[in-house]
């Protein structure tokens, strides 16, 4: 691993450290909202948070780049609307004032007249009876583009790597990343706001403990899912060591689940059954994005959660309409100043800087590491838990977090050593020392068996002695 990717590594990870404190703190608060403050509401909840991320959106609207930006598209709409004999006079207008010159026929660089050459040999073609002559009038008409309108024929014929490059250095607005940036977040949407909904209602139903642990899984998810949708990053890759790393995990929670969960405040068993579908859509949501985004390409991240929190307000809100004439979940009375305290710092910490980190964080380390941290949040919760709300834990519970502990440590070594699979190194060696020892025996056999032949062979036929 270069220097380079190492220090975008090491950040990754700290990143992920930072992401899962402020994930528990957003689970406290959450809990705190929906059993302290008696406002039992998830997907309201969940749609408040999910449009604070439109706030990431204040800074590009603000800024020159979409000036140029919403200018662009509506030059371009005028442009389209304008007839084309319009269209060419504009361009006559914008060309400077016609002036003449002089064709030089002969290549003076090289000595040789290119021009009759060409001619000669097209007439060669179409060689008859009757001669043809092609003459060329000695004098052109040049008329010179606006600078900016030649600066802008020349990018256009530049390849796209290498206008990308320009356009990062010189600021030059690039259309395309906006474009991809709202593209991207109206089909990742749909799959963030399930996935943090399945999360609220599961905290609404269940110990924000237990709705961690179990949200854990979302690493198996990631490594099954990297299989099926494969990345063109090695660190994405499916190899036994992950397998075993995830298997670590799964050990811990079935630990963790075959506890008397009679101690907890548990009012419904689909609390489970929500944090596993949570972790499922968290899996897809990463892994999907992460195969839709090319590594080599730039993601901007700021506007990708702004549209998504513009989009969830506008398409979503319709369902608190719904909820509410179903009974599902009321919508009024709307929450008191406490309660909109509680919200709001629980969607900004929980929800537009910790999404935004573990996002970068994936990207700056690996899909399934960023998934298999969410194991960290284990032991912080357990303790928080016993700090803020006085719950006692039984000693099996601790005992599953050993194993998840061990596996995230693992999983960052694999994902540090990308192309590196100990465990199938290991089996290897193994498999080949345990053939080597079958192959060293059985000639020794052999050779044992041959040996003894030639004794029978010798002692039958010897004659015997006088």
């Amino acid at each position: 691993m270069e220097a380079e990717n190492k220090r975008r590594f090491v950040l990754g990870c700290l990143a992920l450290l930072l992401v899962n404190v402020l994930w528990v703190v957003s689970a406290e608060s959450s809990r705190f909202i929906f059993r302290q403050a008696k406002f039992e509401r998830p997907f309201f909840v969940t749609y408040v948070k999910a449009c604070l991320f439109s706030v990431y959106l204040i800074n590009f609207c603000l800024s020159p780049r979409c000036r140029r930006f919403f200018s662009d598209r509506l030059a371009g709409l005028e442009e389209q609307s304008i007839d084309h004999s319009v269209e060419n006079r504009d361009l006559s207008r914008a060309l400077s004032e016609p002036h003449y010159e002089r064709v030089n026929f002969l290549d003076k660089d090289n000595g040789e007249n290119t021009e009759q050459e060409d001619v000669q040999s097209a007439g060669n073609l179409f060689a008859a009876n009757i001669p043809k002559k092609v003459s060329f009038n000695e004098m052109r008409e040049v008329r010179i583009l606006p600078e900016n309108e030649a600066t802008e024929a020349y990018l256009a014929r530049l390849p796209y790597t290498v206008w990308i490059r320009i356009a990062h250095k010189y600021g030059i607005p690039d259309t395309f990343r906006v474009k991809q940036a709202y593209r991207l977040s109206l089909i990742f949407f749909p799959l963030w706001f399930t996935a943090n909904l399945s999360y609220s209602e599961a905290l609404n139903l269940t110990e924000s403990s237990i709705v961690n642990i179990l949200s854990s899984t979302s690493s198996l998810f990631t490594l099954l899912l990297s299989s099926l949708i494969p990345s063109s990053t090695s660190a994405e890759r499916f190899n036994i060591s992950k397998l075993l790393s995830v298997a670590l995990t799964v050990v811990g929670v079935y630990i963790v689940s075959s506890v008397d969960q009679t101690s907890f405040e548990v009012k419904s068993p689909f609390g489970i059954v929500w944090s596993l579908f949570g972790s499922f859509g968290y899996a897809i949501y990463a892994v999907a994005l992460r195969h839709k985004v090319d590594p080599g390409g730039k993601l901007e991240m700021p506007m990708f959660f702004g549209f998504i929190g513009v989009n969830c307000m506008i398409f979503l809100w319709p369902l608190l309409l719904l909820l509410n004439l179903l009974g599902l979940e009321r919508l009024y009375a709307l929450p008191n100043a406490a309660q909109w305290l509680y919200i709001l710092l629980n969607g900004i910490l929980g929800t537009v800087i910790a999404e935004y980190l573990w996002l970068r964080a994936c990207f700056l380390t690996s899909t399934f590491l960023a998934t298999l941290s969410l194991s960290l949040i284990i032991p912080m919760t357990l303790i928080a838990d016993q700090l803020l709300w006085k719950t006692n834990f039984p000693i099996y519970l601790y005992l599953g977090t050993l194993p998840m502990l061990l596996s995230f440590f693992g999983a960052t070594v694999l994902s540090a050593c990308e192309s590196w699979d100990p465990v199938l190194t290991v089996v290897t060696w193994t498999v080949c020392q345990v053939q080597r020892l079958c192959c060293r025996r059985r000639k020794a056999l052999k050779k044992r068996t041959e040996l003894d032949m030639e004794q029978s062979i010798s002692l039958i036929t010897e004659p015997p002695s006088p």
